[in-house]
């Protein structure tokens, strides 16, 4: 048999368990780790297989920004 199970290490869209890059979603509440802002996740990079992800974040403050995600982290 050619293919057996659809099981492998990465899960379909594309991110890589290793390497613990997990997406974090459109609309998602986020910190950041630079000075405590909360913001809002506006955008995400439309191309998950990039690393990293970037992402559009506006700001509590009224700013909007570009981050990846070591600069922000996602408020559970």
């Amino acid at each position: 048999k050619a293919i057996q199970s659809q099981s492998s290490p990465q899960d379909p869209m594309g991110h890589h368990p290793q390497y613990g890059e997990t997406m974090i979603e459109l609309g998602a509440l986020v910190v950041s780790l630079d000075d405590g802002e909360i913001g809002i996740v506006t955008w995400v990079d439309d191309n998950p297989y990039d690393e990293p992800i970037i992402y559009q974040i506006m700001w509590a403050d009224g700013v909007k920004g570009l981050h990846t995600s070591d600069e922000i982290e996602e408020i559970e």
